[in-house]
């Protein structure tokens, strides 16, 4: 349903030092001036106390931020590398895009700079669905395409260049998204000036 195009993915200790340099120098302009990285972070330590189902969980470092946790990733090396690296806790291989878990086995689904991940915009229908089908809310995180015709093609150049997604979605887009797969916005927020990350909290609508 989601992989990464990079590579170096499969890799998750050449993966982490990738991380770090692209969170500590080149994200450092944009952290200077965008507030929404503490926001998450802030957010996901108010929610620590909830049972949750990290959904793309990389290298699982959230495991440490909550008592109750599932890890949930398609890469089978970043499964082994969590498993040996957090053997308290539990984390699972995702097939054929359904999550291991039982309908609402968990109070908060979490989906951090997952979405563009996901191949397709049906797909990214599908993943939202089964993540509201686990969890009775689900917080989601994203970078955001700019709809300037200027600052389009550079955002697309630098994620082409550091991150490997398939698709990165303006506000508008993410709001069809939602409603496509039946989910409400609870809370949300856009990063300012430069509209350059995005969260929200969802919740299933009948």
């Amino acid at each position: 349903m989601f992989h990464h195009m990079d590579k170096i993915f499969k890799y998750p200790r050449m993966y982490g030092a990738k991380l770090w340099v692209i969170r500590n120098v080149l994200g450092l302009p944009a952290r200077l001036i965008a507030d929404i990285d503490i926001t998450v972070e802030t957010k996901l330590a108010e929610l620590s106390e909830l049972s949750v189902a990290d959904i793309g969980c990389g290298r699982g470092e959230l495991s440490q931020q909550f008592p109750n946790y599932v890890g949930l990733e398609v890469s089978l090396e970043m499964i082994h590398y969590c498993r040996e690296k957090y053997p308290d806790k539990i984390f699972d291989l995702i097939k054929n895009g359904t999550l291991p878990i039982q309908d609402r086995a968990v109070e908060l689904s979490i989906l951090i700079y997952v979405l563009h991940h996901v191949q397709t915009a049906q797909e990214r229908i599908e993943l939202l669905k089964e993540a509201s089908r686990v969890g009775r809310k689900i917080i989601i995180a994203e970078s955001i395409q700019s709809e300037s015709p200027v600052l389009h093609p550079v955002k697309s150049f630098y994620w082409m260049l550091t991150d490997g997604g398939f698709h990165y979605h303006t506000v508008a887009e993410l709001h069809s998204l939602f409603e496509a797969a039946s989910l409400n916005i609870c809370e949300e927020h856009i990063s300012t000036p430069l509209h350059q990350l995005y969260w929200a909290i969802l919740e299933h609508h009948e």
